[in-house]
């Protein structure tokens, strides 16, 4: 699958290259263009792991509802849900972008309020769109580095988002579906 920009700026670059190549004969150079397209539209491709903060609109509700609307509309996989940081987690390679989330979650009673998407190395985060997930530890292997990164994460997170952390935290206290 891919997102319809990506396949437009392909077919562009393709066109480009074909009327260069008819023309001017320079095989090579066209030939180049359509490679340099292909690659880019297949880097675009690459699957992520998002981590989508999420709301719910009501007590009660169950994530499953949310979960299945992601499967059937990217057959999203490694789907998760992190009740403590309020977080939906899930791999693709369809590019996604927050109000197209939002519209598909809206119906399951969960808001989005925004994500990180990063490669499958998990460390480089390549995009955020709206108000990132609580971070996430990663072992690099290197305890101190590790933990001195995780720790300003952190901080620049609570300063960013005062009230969301004061209501995450308030929402792990309690039980749930109360």
């Amino acid at each position: 699958m891919y997102d319809l920009t990506t396949r437009v700026s392909f077919e562009h670059h393709k066109e480009a290259a074909l009327q260069l190549l008819r023309s001017t004969g320079h095989y090579l150079f066209a030939l180049a263009l359509i490679a340099l397209a292909h690659t880019a539209q297949c880097q675009d491709q690459a699957a992520r792991h998002y981590r989508v903060l999420v709301h719910h609109t009501s007590d009660g509700l169950s994530p499953k509802s949310m979960m299945a609307v992601m499967q059937q509309w990217i057959n999203a996989t490694d789907l998760d849900h992190d009740k403590n940081t309020r977080a939906l987690l899930f791999t693709t390679d369809v590019p996604l972008h927050l109000e197209q989330l939002r519209e598909r979650l809206a119906p399951t009673g969960y808001h989005v309020l925004g994500f990180t998407a990063s490669r499958m190395n998990g460390e480089t985060e390549d995009r955020t769109e709206g108000m990132p997930p609580f971070p996430n530890f990663f072992d690099t292997g290197n305890e101190l580095e590790d933990h001195a990164r995780y720790d300003a994460q952190k901080i620049a997170w609570i300063a960013a988002w005062p009230l969301e952390y004061e209501r995450m935290i308030s929402t792990r206290a309690k039980p749930h579906g109360e």
